[in-house]
């Protein structure tokens, strides 16, 4: 069941990266195809950025005619209001100069130049009307411009149509490539059909090898699962291995501990026994103490002499008995040492020291040598698990020597203590020695029980342990066997996984190299579709764009020949009014100059006059000053005079003369005041209606003005319309020209040209002759309109001449009306232009 699960998980695992790697194809064609886009928006982006540049260009330069030509209509405007006023101006001087004349003029007369005045400005409305039905500067200015653009136009279809023509000659050399082209790719598709077939069997075939392949991955899943059972064995063999050293080692240190035992059970003997007889010399001691007690009692008597001898031959003695007892023990160098001295010449307790230092040393060694062994029984390349329990063994074996030595130097001192206290027994013979001797020997004893059930308790687990190893060593050969053949197993199964890897490799590539080669082919037969299907768009394209020019090249046909008709007939017509005006001019400027002459001399004559009357006055005035300073003097001489009465009756009517005189001038002025007020009443309402008047030729030349500039955005936003389809309707071309140039650049064999479709090149031919039609249309169309707007400009010098030629008639007649003191009349207009056109003088 693992081995089933675990091969379920490999196939997964393989589906799943065969899955990524398909999804890692998918992006990889994603991120081609975005790049693609992304460098057809970036083409696309520059030439908008182009055509946005030509636009801006076009626009500055727009704006800059602008500019000239509102320049120029501000001059114009200037001009005008600078000749208003100065009409205004000089028909207030005729009306102040009217005044002086005026009680002359009858009421009949003054009818008539009311109705002349009335025709002139009715002329002169119907002029400024006929002026502003005439184009403005703005729009001549809007003409000119897209006259600029549809040459630039024209001469980008020019270009066109030369690269047209260039790219008609290698695309009829292309055809026959195209054709050729199409013939094998029917023969590729014949092909792609039997590599379809072929693929199906492969796919069959990938089949068969993908379920193999899932076979030898749930072989080769099973071979992982035994791979990992040999590890584990190997683990366990090494495990086993090691706890077979341990308990070696265990064994050789339980060995040495009941060889330590037997000696200690030894030493126990010879201490029980030296117990024994040290039990029987304390009773002899006893017996002989009492006995010597008793003699000391009897002695005692005696003299101190006496007693100090028998004391001294009593030690004597003492010390000769213990030696003696002490001699007829014999003491082994493995047993533990005892109390009394030696027969091997160690007289003292003094030579265990160096005992116990080579016991450690022999201890050292053989642990040493134990380690030894092990490390050269491991194998060359141990495993790390191994290297881990042998740690852990030397560490245990040091922690066990640490207290080995911990218990040695224990020992050592019990040594130590019992030598002095084997000491301090020796040097005392009474009798609470006798007691520290008894309490020793029970703790001996003690002790030695105490050894005695831990030296079986380590014979008990000795023999444990022996089992344990018995049972391992029975074991072993049979894990042996079973690794043995777990690694025939798994180097089989490699050989195997390794046999079934090269094949699905071997599989893999094979497939990929089918499925390339049907990539490849399914790509060249959707481009060829492809292809198809863009020639088919690019002939319906062509053909609704051929058939919409052509209604679009009518349309602009009938317009233009409407459009020159009008304006052959408006220039005709303006001609002759020029010539009339350049006449008329003339004819003025003549009966100007007399005029000037003429009244020249008048004025010349009357301020003559004038200074003659009032040179008469002054004559008058000086005399009468005279005389009267004279009578002044006299009547101071003399008193009274008798000449005085007479000149006072002179003075008298003198003054009554002047008094009557000034009388009927203050009269003459009073009605001229009268006169002038009424005429300037008049004035007043004739400027009133003036104002009127122009306040509604201005607002119906802003409505007409409004109105023609309406009509001409709108035929303006036609034609950028059209001319935006007939661009648009360009780039499409050129574009599909281009993209059949990039599939047509592709070199074929001329074996293959025989199979060309002669339909598709007559069609094509046809499109192409069509086009040339169209652009030939085109610049036919241009032409006339280039002409149209050559006669709007002439029309429009006419106009401004016209103009000029008003103002200049205005103002010469404002001048001569200065001149002569008359009134700003359509009558004298009239009268004007008739003596110009009689060339008559002018009556004053």
């Amino acid at each position: 069941m693992r081995e089933d699960e675990e091969k379920k998980q490999a196939f997964d695992e393989a589906k799943k990266a065969a899955q990524e790697k398909a999804k890692a194809l998918e992006a990889v064609q994603r991120q081609l195809h975005e790049e693609r886009e992304r460098a057809e928006r970036e083409s696309a982006q520059r030439e908008e950025e182009r055509e946005k540049e030509r636009m801006r260009e076009a626009k500055t330069e727009q704006t800059r005619a602008k500019e000239l030509e509102s320049g120029q209509l501000e001059q114009l405007r200037k001009e005008l209001f600078e000749s208003k006023k100065e009409n205004a101006r000089l028909q207030g001087q005729l009306d102040t100069k009217s005044t002086e004349t005026g009680a002359e003029v009858s009421a009949a007369d003054f009818d008539v130049l009311r109705a002349e005045l009335q025709e002139a400005r009715r002329e002169k409305v119907r002029l400024e009307v006929e002026m502003t039905t005439c184009k403005s500067a703005d729009e001549f200015t809007a003409i000119a411009d897209e006259l600029a653009q549809l040459r630039e136009e024209c001469s980008s279809l020019r270009r066109a149509k030369s690269s047209a023509e260039t790219q008609l000659d290698q695309k009829k050399l292309q055809l026959a490539s195209v054709e050729e082209k199409m013939t094998r790719l029917e023969a590729q598709s014949v092909e792609l059909q039997v590599l379809k077939s072929s693929n199906d069997d492969l796919q069959i075939q990938l089949q068969r090898l993908t379920s193999q392949n899932q076979a030898l991955e749930q072989r080769a899943a099973a071979e992982g699962s035994l791979r990992n059972e040999l590890r584990d064995l190997k683990v366990e063999k090494i495990r086993l291995e090691g706890d077979l050293d341990t308990l070696k080692l265990r064994e050789e240190a339980m060995t040495a501990k009941l060889k330590g035992s037997d000696k200690a059970g030894a030493e126990l003997q010879q201490l029980r026994s030296r117990a024994m007889a040290a039990e029987a010399e304390l009773e002899q001691s006893r017996h002989q103490l009492e006995a010597l007690q008793q003699q000391m009692d009897r002695s005692s008597r005696e003299a101190g002499s006496e007693r100090a001898s028998s004391l001294d031959q009593l030690r004597s003695e003492l010390l000769a008995r213990i030696e003696s007892k002490s001699t007829s023990h014999v003491s082994d160098p493995s047993m533990r040492p005892s109390i009394l001295p030696d027969e091997d010449g160690r007289k003292s307790m003094l030579g265990q020291r160096e005992m116990m230092e080579r016991l450690k040393q022999q201890f050292n060694e053989a642990t040493r040598q134990t380690e030894a062994k092990d490390l050269e029984q491991l194998p060359g390349a141990g495993n790390a698990d191994r290297e881990l329990e042998l740690e852990e063994e030397l560490r245990r074996v040091r922690k066990e020597n640490v207290e080995l030595s911990i218990r040695l130097s224990s020992l050592e001192e019990d040594l130590k203590d019992k030598q002095q206290e084997s000491t301090q027994l020796l040097g005392s013979s009474s009798p609470l020695a006798e007691g520290g001797l008894k309490a020793e020997l029970e703790d001996l004893k003690i002790q030695l029980e105490q050894e005695i059930s831990s030296t079986k308790r380590q014979a008990a687990r000795a023999g444990e342990l022996q089992d344990q190893l018995l049972a391992a060593e029975d074991e072993l050969p049979k894990l042996r066997r079973r690794l043995t053949t777990a690694e025939e197993q798994l180097l089989q199964a490699q050989e195997e996984a390794r046999a079934s890897q090269q094949r699905c490799s071997q599989m893999q590539d094979e497939s990929r190299l089918l499925q390339q080669q049907l990539h490849q082919f399914q790509a060249s037969a959707s481009a060829c579709a492809v292809r198809e299907r863009e020639a088919d768009d690019q002939v319906r394209g062509y053909k609704d764009q051929l058939e919409a020019l052509q209604q679009e090249i009518e349309a602009s046909r009938s317009q233009s020949e409407s459009s020159q008709r009008h304006l052959r007939g408006e220039c005709e017509r303006l001609k002759v009014e020029l010539a009339e005006a350049n006449s008329e001019r003339g004819k003025m400027r003549g009966i100007v100059d007399e005029v000037l002459k003429a009244q020249e001399s008048q004025d010349l004559e009357k301020w003559k006059v004038k200074a003659l009357h009032f040179e008469k006055k002054y004559a008058d005035a000086k005399k009468l000053n005279e005389e009267m300073t004279q009578a002044g003097a006299l009547q101071r001489s003399t008193g009274v005079h008798p000449c005085a009465s007479k000149v006072m009756s002179q003075m008298t009517k003198e003054v009554r003369e002047r008094s009557d005189g000034t009388g009927d001038a203050s009269r003459q002025v009073k009605e001229l005041q009268r006169q002038l007020e009424a005429k300037t009443q008049e004035l007043r309402g004739a400027k009133q209606e003036r104002d009127e008047a122009l306040h509604k030729i201005n607002e119906m030349q802003g409505e007409f003005f409004k109105d023609k500039y309406r009509q001409s955005q709108e035929e303006l936003k036609k034609l950028r319309e059209a001319h935006s389809v007939a661009a648009a309707t360009n780039d499409v071309l050129k574009a599909r020209l281009q993209t059949i140039d990039n599939s047509n650049n592709v070199p074929l064999e001329p074996d293959d040209r025989k199979n060309v479709k002669a339909g598709w090149l007559d069609s094509r031919s046809a499109e192409l002759e069509e086009l040339q039609s169209r652009l030939q249309m085109q610049d036919v169309t241009k032409t006339r309109l280039e002409a149209d707007v050559a006669k709007q400009h002439e029309i429009n010098d006419c106009l401004r001449a016209l103009t000029m030629l008003e103002t200049q008639h205005r103002e010469i007649c404002e001048q001569w009306c200065e001149r002569a003191g008359a009134v700003m009349d359509a009558g004298t207009i009239r009268t004007l232009t008739g003596c110009a056109n009689s060339n008559k003088p002018v009556a004053t």
